[in-house]
């Protein structure tokens, strides 16, 4: 999500049918350790956002810290971890958004 000065990035289009989900984060998400150096990794998140098929896009963000969480246990962050989670909701009435929830 970061960019870097100079840098140049390709870019694209996707489409986001209704009901369709965008998981974007950091590598600190995958990259967190817990107390034995072993890292989250994409299989386990891979694994969690399976289990959050269908959720709302807060639910998804609170399931992956959660776990997050709970992987790395009392060991210390060594990267930021940010997430954004958008759910495309085109022909759905759109869930008003939470403020008090913005960090």
């Amino acid at each position: 999500m970061g960019v870097l000065d100079g840098e140049r990035f390709a870019t694209g289009e996707a489409r986001l049918d209704a009901g369709d989900t965008l998981f974007v984060y950091t590598d600190g998400v995958t990259e967190a350790m817990d107390s034995s150096d072993r890292q989250f990794g994409e299989t386990l998140l891979k694994q969690v956002l399976s289990e959050c098929a269908g959720m709302p896009s807060a639910a998804v963000v609170d399931t992956v810290m959660a776990r997050l969480g709970a992987f790395v246990g009392g060991a210390p962050q060594s990267d930021d971890i940010t997430i954004q989670c958008l759910r495309s909701c085109v022909g759905e009435t759109p869930m008003a958004i939470d403020a008090s929830r913005a960090a």
